[in-house]
């Protein structure tokens, strides 16, 4: 005996195209501070990774954000904690949104 219950697509609301990282970067170029940022950050993480450095690297999420307000709240939050421990600790915030 077979029933049928609605399982697929139940609470799709609508459905949009994802951005291709081209279009991302022409919408949103990067600023000369977070490229900055980046740079100084990855040089820093190299170092730790090859012994050049003794702080401790702590990579943190979440996994994912969906609300724009939390992830800079979440963000802000984090970059106090890093100021404080950063003679100890190297911590990188790691998100998708």
């Amino acid at each position: 005996m077979s029933s049928h219950y609605e399982t697929d697509d139940l609470r799709i609301v609508e459905i949009k195209e994802v951005s291709t990282p081209a279009q991302v970067r022409e919408e949103l170029p990067i600023t000369d501070f977070a490229s900055e940022t980046i740079a100084r950050t990855r040089r820093q993480i190299h170092d730790i990774l090859h012994g050049d450095d003794d702080r401790l690297l702590v990579i943190v999420g979440p996994c994912s954000i969906h609300d724009l307000e939390a992830a800079l709240d979440y963000g802000q939050r984090l970059l106090k904690l890093r100021s404080q421990l950063e003679d100890d600790l190297l911590i990188v915030m790691r998100v998708y949104f």
